[in-house]
């Protein structure tokens, strides 16, 4: 054991000599450190290995990086390179981190030791290992979420940051140098915006930090790693919908790290396929999504995932970072042109006019896709399609296992039903939907209609395309007042039925 009335110096490969004056920029990796005074209400504690006993000491400077305290002589010998558990206090502000020491030198008549801040030890909740299983996401720079926290251990000081990156569990940001008191262990309460929705609470513990420069080389800012502590059901969907909006990782990836966005279809984009590389990828999401219900085997061929209809049809899409993981077919025939259907069956007596309807056939999901509303932002986006084309109707067949689906947001099912015999050879019962209706909210309920056709319908009025009438504008006005039950219904119903038990 060394006496602290010994010489401790730095292992630094530039320099061996004792560490003079403000301790150093090894140690605070040029951090101006910030002077911390009695009469600021900050001290701190220390503890050895192996020991019960905690000590308190005097702090001479402070930074993100590193601490130097003031020694005496009722504290522990120690030796370079030891290292010891630290505490931060200010009052019920508690920061908890390991510090090594790193240099002593005498200043103003005192001993300073010097102790450099360890990196963390590994921890799951660290978001490290999300980073591995590339669930954790790089933020867009022009896209980056915004965050602002009270600083615990200074009176009226605000912490602006952006985050760099984000996980299911945790975080990196980056802010000013001005922020010396941001040390490992530190908890705060910050408000976090994203790029869409409200502003969000969140808690989160700092786990390490270091220096890094901008892509100017010449401005020093602080990287910041945190972990999220308890983090709220909305944290935690505002976290999802920003990671599957902006970045590359499926709902089903997402679910696995406890985090089920409400809405798919809010991160995705829809259109249409219009070059031969998109419809290959249509051809593939059909073979994947059908053999994965068992519908086509993967010898088939091309039977039941592509036919001629294909070349009449608009094929509307829905792709998440460029990859195709919906898709639908709608087909606009004119008078006396056969369809899909009626290979099968008859359409049932007093069906529309085939020139009023689009035929809606072969949709189809990604199966990391499947859980949520991307097949019901799928049908909003056909129905805007179709009453922009002037055709009121839409008419379809679903296996009796979905019927529900499409049952829901105002489609009538019809007694005919038929085999087809390419697609697993299964019941299939055709529907009808009269877009303008559904649309009104006259075949929905006041939730459905706030979670699918709520901003469709205001789209379309605006447009005039939509005939509004009296008593549509009154049952309007009555549905809104359901839209927060609505929102929260969306919210649980998209969660896995272990995490509603548990809410």
């Amino acid at each position: 054991m060394v006496r602290l009335d010994q010489e401790i110096r730095i292992q630094n490969a530039a320099s061996t000599n004792v560490v003079n004056g403000d301790g150093g920029p090894a140690l605070h990796g040029g951090i101006t450190p910030l002077e911390v005074r009695p009469s600021d209400g900050m001290s701190v504690k220390l503890q050895l290995a192996g020991r019960a006993e905690w000590h308190a000491a005097r702090i001479w400077r402070l930074s993100p990086l590193a601490i130097e305290i003031v020694w005496d002589t009722k504290l522990p010998f120690l030796t370079l390179e030891t290292t010891i558990q630290l505490e931060v206090l200010a009052g019920a502000t508690r920061a908890a981190m390991q510090g090594t020491v790193s240099a002593k030198w005498n200043e103003q008549g005192r001993d300073i030791v010097g102790f450099a801040f360890a990196a963390p030890s590994a921890d799951p909740a660290d978001g490290a290992s999300d980073q591995r299983r590339g669930q954790r996401m790089r933020s867009p720079l022009d896209l980056a979420p915004l965050g602002r926290a009270e600083n615990p251990l200074r009176f009226a000081d605000i912490v602006y940051f952006s985050i760099r990156d984000i996980a299911p569990s945790g975080m990196q940001f980056v802010c000013s140098t001005r922020n010396r008191t941001l040390v490992p262990g530190l908890e705060l309460d910050a408000v976090i915006s994203f790029p869409e929705g409200a502003p969000v609470p969140l808690r989160f513990v700092i786990r390490h930090v270091r220096v890094s420069s901008d892509s100017d080389g010449q401005t020093q800012r602080l990287a910041v790693g945190a972990r999220f502590v308890s983090p709220s059901a909305a944290a935690r969907e505002a976290i999802g919908q920003y990671a599957l909006r902006f970045g590359s990782v499926s709902p089903t990836t997402l679910t696995t790290s406890g985090i089920t966005p409400s809405s798919v279809r809010r991160a995705v984009d829809f259109g249409f396929s219009e070059t031969e590389d998109d419809y290959d990828a249509v051809v593939a999401l059909r073979r994947l999504a059908y053999s994965a219900a068992g519908k086509v085997r993967t010898d088939d061929g091309d039977q039941g995932v592509a036919d001629a209809f294909d070349k009449r049809a608009r094929i509307l899409v829905a792709k998440h970072h460029g990859r195709v993981i919906a898709s639908m077919r709608l087909i606009f025939h004119g008078p006396g042109e056969a369809m899909e259907h009626e290979q099968f069956t008859s359409l049932p007596d007093g069906s529309p006019p085939r020139e009023d309807m689009v035929e809606i056939t072969r949709v189809c999901t990604h199966p990391d896709y499947r859980r949520g509303d991307l097949l019901a932002g799928l049908l909003v986006h056909a129905a805007q399609t179709v009453m922009e084309t002037g055709r009121p109707w839409l008419v379809g067949s679903s296996t009796t296992k979905l019927l529900r689906i499409y049952t829901r947001i105002g489609c009538r099912p019809t007694a005919t039903t038929y085999r087809h015999a390419h697609l697993g050879n299964e019941d299939h019962v055709i529907f009808f939907g009269h877009i303008p209706s559904m649309i009104s909210g006259k075949h929905v309920g006041p939730v459905v209609w706030n979670g699918l056709f709520r901003e469709l319908f205001w789209f379309m009025k605006e447009r005039g395309v939509l005939p509004v009438e009296r008593r549509d504008r009154l049952r309007i006005r009555y549905y809104a007042l359901w839209a927060p039950l609505a929102r929260y219904l969306q919210r649980r119903a998209s969660q896995p039925k272990r995490a509603r038990k548990r809410a």
